[in-house]
């Protein structure tokens, strides 16, 4: 499926999508369309794990910087809740200082990159802080909150790690009053897995693809805001279970909005291990 970028800078680049065949018919005829260069604004929720949040910035929010056009982050920090000694957790509200400041070095880091190069548009930041124990669906809802109408809202989560063709998949994949994108991502294996398994391999090459997550998705904000109101519960979840209330949104648009939804195994997006010692 070739897919050509309509931007009078961009004009001259083409990329070409490749879409997985699995046997059967095409649901749709090859087509050819161009690819506009939509603002794009990543939604990320975030509590406790600020070496993750580094390393987030450093490799998927850099593979951003090079997307032509408008393109911001919204960090959404909620409180952490640590296992303790007791059966109670304990509230870790997110250290705002040690935040700002890691945005600034990374906004300095990537001055010099950009002052190189003197074409794309830098990355714009949105952190906001909520004073409530860590809850996705609360983070992504007011997050969603400080969407513009002509974004294109791309949620990913902090331990996810994605190169700049992911985010063309995105804006090919999402388009507005038809189709949203929901990628299949790689996990990558736990060190405890490779050592039982005895893989001496590189880490990032070793894992699976993961057909049930639904988590990490694209779409217009403009289908959003139809489905839902602005203001009101756009995630809504009726289990705790993580992931649950994008699983919600999905049923959602498929009977108000009458989307697509597009689902892709995704080279360019993979799940980095963590540890899971807070929410």
């Amino acid at each position: 499926q070739k897919i050509s970028s309509s931007s009078t800078v961009s004009s001259h680049f083409k990329h070409l999508i490749h879409i997985p065949y699995r046997g059967g018919l095409f649901a749709q005829p090859r087509v050819t369309i161009k690819i506009q260069d939509t603002p794009i604004a990543v939604l990320t929720a975030f509590a406790c794990r600020l070496d993750t949040l580094e390393n987030f910035l450093d490799i998927t929010i850099s593979a951003l910087e090079v997307i032509k056009g408008k393109k911001r982050l919204i960090l959404t920090m909620l409180n952490c809740l640590r296992k303790s000694s007791t059966l109670t957790p304990t509230r870790d509200p997110v250290n705002k200082w040690q935040v700002t400041h890691m945005i600034k070095e990374y906004k300095k880091k990537y001055k010099k990159i950009r002052s190189a190069n003197n074409k794309n548009e830098p990355v714009e930041f949105k952190a906001v802080f909520v004073n409530k124990p860590f809850s996705r669906t609360i983070a992504l809802n007011r997050a969603a909150d400080e969407l513009k109408n002509n974004e294109l809202a791309v949620v990913l989560d902090v331990d996810m790690r994605v190169s700049s063709n992911f985010f063309i998949h995105c804006r090919t994949f999402a388009r507005v009053g038809k189709m949203a994108y929901f990628p299949i991502p790689f996990v990558r294996h736990r060190p405890t897995e490779l050592i039982e398994k005895k893989i001496t391999t590189k880490i990032s090459k070793k894992g699976n693809w993961d057909t049930s997550s639904h988590n990490t998705f694209a779409i217009s904000s403009i289908d959003l805001n139809r489905i839902g109101k602005r203001g009101s519960l756009l995630f809504t979840s009726k289990t705790n279970h993580w992931g649950m209330e994008t699983e919600d949104l999905k049923s959602k648009m498929r009977k108000k909005g009458n989307l697509q939804v597009m689902r892709m195994y995704d080279p360019s997006l993979a799940h980095h291990y963590h540890k899971t010692d807070c929410g």
